[in-house]
């Protein structure tokens, strides 16, 4: 049963839009709580919908995380997705840069996490990193801070 004030399609004269059911599930794995629209597969140690709304995995063959950046455990990388602040092309515009509200710098490839990790203890150096690595003019802001405005 939907909410009388739900809006439906067609929204205008040759409207094209069509409505898709979509199911999120929970799951706690390791004391974290993930949700996603399906449970973890074999090749996988993240799968998390972020604050944008787009489900991102970390696949088992992705080591570059788990040998070079130590802090950055399932618990942190769910966390850093939840607290998504500000997105960016990097550089060679191939991939997403992010930046989040617990100081870690996320690289996306589509839906993939590259990697994850904190550049600096220091949230507005690590925001400094961000803005470096990244096409800071063509950023996204998506929750707003005061860091975002210098």
């Amino acid at each position: 049963m939907l909410p009388s004030n739900f809006g439906l399609p067609p929204y205008h004269f040759r409207c094209r839009t069509e409505l898709v059911p979509a199911w999120i599930d929970s799951e706690q794995i390791d004391g974290v709580l993930m949700n996603n629209t399906s449970p973890l597969n074999k090749d996988e140690v993240v799968k998390h919908i972020d604050k944008t709304g787009v489900e991102r995995v970390l696949k088992n063959n992705n080591t570059h995380i788990a040998k070079k950046h130590k802090e950055s455990s399932v618990e942190n990388i769910v966390k850093a997705l939840n607290s998504i602040n500000t997105t960016a092309p990097n550089k060679d515009n191939r991939y997403i840069n992010t930046f989040s509200d617990n100081g870690y710098f996320m690289v996306f490839n589509g839906n993939e996490i590259v990697t994850c990790y904190k550049p600096n203890e220091n949230k507005k150096e690590a925001f400094d990193y961000f803005k470096r690595r990244s096409v800071y003019d063509k950023k996204e802001v998506i929750k707003w801070k005061i860091v975002n405005l210098i």
